[in-house]
């Protein structure tokens, strides 16, 4: 006999609150971390090698975790692992500290591999877990407000690391994003018991196996989606990996006398863009279909490649920053419209797909830096970027003709907007079907 799954009480209107501080404080302390890092491993050895050796770990420990994300959700509940994670991570912080000299050479790649285990899993299992919290008509403005939160985020521990290290030392800063972490694990434990599991699946669905590589071979639409959609996502951090090598060339162009001020002019810009575009779609955005999120991704990835191509081609700096305003806000979009897209699948997919997405943006961030810098040396990096976005666009072309997403938007639209009797006149309709 079919049983009728109960419906919950509705959660408290806090929770949102909540989730939102627990990862914008999260993500602040990651973007404060990597500033404060970089210096302290390069000052405390005196040369980049142990600083490499570290951030390539980080690397290997982030693609390791989106291989294992989906088998350690099915063993421990998602919740627990992310407040566990938290505190992984507080741990890792206070191990470095209390590491001597000597031995750093030693426990960096340990210490690297773990961090970056830590981070992407939290990552994964966070975006998996956010349908349990957050209604669906909901969930696509709750990661707008996440995305804004979070550039506000980066954009503060920019401009703080360097007062706050001048008065706390590099030690004391590091001291206090363990103290931080551990406040990140008490409010995912107050979500957690403000939460209540508010997504109902049918008990049958429920049942089912959700494999991802046993749907690919079925003739459904939304595999070629998440194909098209992990292939942008591949070629966008791909591009990234250039756009932060590239950066410090732009603002000493732009700016030869003061090259730190121009740089961070430029990271603010790019920033309050982010925030913008994110806030924008907080106030704009209703719930929204598969095809609807596609399209919003699709063309938020059109004006991010023009705003980044339009930046690395000007030479004035207030140009620049209008033009890396405008891709931060497409950057944005893109962000909300794919996370949301997964999110709106079925659900025992959310962890894999979420994998498959950290696995991507790693692998082609990884590749992407060992191949700026010898890019950089044979050519110019205004036309590196350029030709590097021109790929973006191409292959952004081939996929939305390929998805066959231009025809049902605009029959969409055409019977959205148009009036009934001029779309009779037109056959707009029709023409779209054929």
């Amino acid at each position: 006999m079919r049983t009728q799954p109960v419906r919950p009480k509705t959660p408290t209107r806090l929770l949102p609150i909540v989730i939102v501080v627990a990862r914008a404080l999260s993500d602040f302390i990651s973007a404060f971390n990597t500033i404060v890092l970089a210096a302290f491993i390069f000052l405390s050895q005196k040369n980049a090698y142990e600083l490499s050796i570290f951030f390539a770990t980080a690397v290997i420990g982030g693609s390791v975790a989106s291989l294992i994300g989906e088998r350690l959700s099915k063993r421990i509940p998602m919740t627990f692992s992310i407040i566990g994670l938290n505190g992984i991570r507080s741990l890792l912080l206070l191990g470095l500290i209390l590491t001597p000299s000597h031995s750093m050479i030693f426990i960096l790649p340990i210490i690297g591999f773990l961090g970056g285990l830590s981070n992407a899993l939290f990552i994964i299992l966070f975006n998996s877990r956010l349908p349990y919290w957050i209604r669906a008509q909901k969930r696509t403005k709750m990661n707008a407000a996440i995305t804004a939160c979070s550039a506000i985020g980066a954009i503060l521990a920019g401009m703080s690391s360097g007062l706050l290290v001048q008065y706390l030392d590099y030690k004391g800063v590091l001291i206090l994003n363990a103290s931080l972490y551990c406040l990140v694990a008490g409010l995912f434990y107050l979500v957690h018991q403000l939460s209540t599991q508010t997504v109902f699946t049918d008990p049958q669905v429920q049942a089912k196996k959700a494999s991802f590589s046993a749907d690919l071979a079925k003739p459904t639409s939304s595999k070629h989606f998440m194909i098209g959609i992990l292939i942008m996502v591949f070629l966008i951090s791909f591009a990234n990996a250039f756009h932060q090598l590239g950066f410090p060339d732009l603002a000493k162009l732009l700016s030869p006398e003061n090259l730190s001020q121009s740089l961070g002019y430029l990271m603010s810009a790019w920033g309050i863009g982010k925030f913008l575009g994110a806030f924008s779609l907080t106030r704009t955005l209703k719930i929204q279909s598969n095809n609807a999120l596609l399209v919003m991704f699709f063309v938020c990835v059109l004006v991010m490649s023009n705003g980044f191509i339009l930046t690395f081609q000007q030479s004035t700096l207030n140009w620049a920053l209008l033009c890396i305003f405008i891709a931060g806000m497409g950057e944005s979009g893109v962000e909300v419209s794919q996370i949301s897209f997964i999110q709106r699948q079925v659900q025992q997919r959310h962890t894999l797909l979420f994998s498959y997405l950290s696995f991507a943006k790693m692998i082609a961030g990884a590749l992407g830096a060992i191949l700026a810098g010898q890019c950089y040396r044979f050519y110019s990096f205004p036309l590196v970027i350029f030709i590097l976005q021109i790929w973006i666009l191409i292959t952004l072309i081939i996929t939305v003709v390929s998805l066959n997403l231009l025809p049902k938007q605009s029959s969409f639209f055409a019977t959205k907007f148009f009036p009934k009797n001029l779309k009779q006149k037109m056959n707009i309709t029709r023409y779209y079907k054929q």
